[in-house]
């Protein structure tokens, strides 16, 4: 079962990359974008503490998958915004979030 907090997540990182829904973000596809919108979601859904196979479960991925997202080096992008990341997971946890896409 996905909660409030991970669904939460899912639907930002779509927001914050232009990925057109959660389906898509779970999809098999590799287009740059959507990649970092998913490596953005594992950083962040880790950060909230869940385990390498629930993150894997919810992006349709491999834990195997999921620890190689959180090994490689954070992109420049992300290195940049680490502390909006962490104002992102207090908002998230007070709901204040923007108008996210329909799953």
């Amino acid at each position: 079962m996905i909660t409030n907090i991970e669904k939460s997540i899912l639907e930002y990182s779509c927001i914050a990359y232009g990925v057109e829904s959660v389906k898509v973000l779970t999809s098999r596809f590799r287009y740059k974008h959507i990649s970092n919108a998913r490596e953005l979601a594992a950083r962040l859904l880790r950060l909230e503490g869940l385990s390498l196979y629930k993150i894997g479960a919810l992006l349709n991925r491999d834990h195997s998958t999921i620890v190689y997202i959180l090994k490689k080096e954070a992109t420049k992008d992300l290195q940049d915004k680490q502390e909006q990341i962490q104002e992102l997971i207090q908002k998230l946890k007070i709901k204040e979030l923007p108008t996210t896409p329909k799953l």
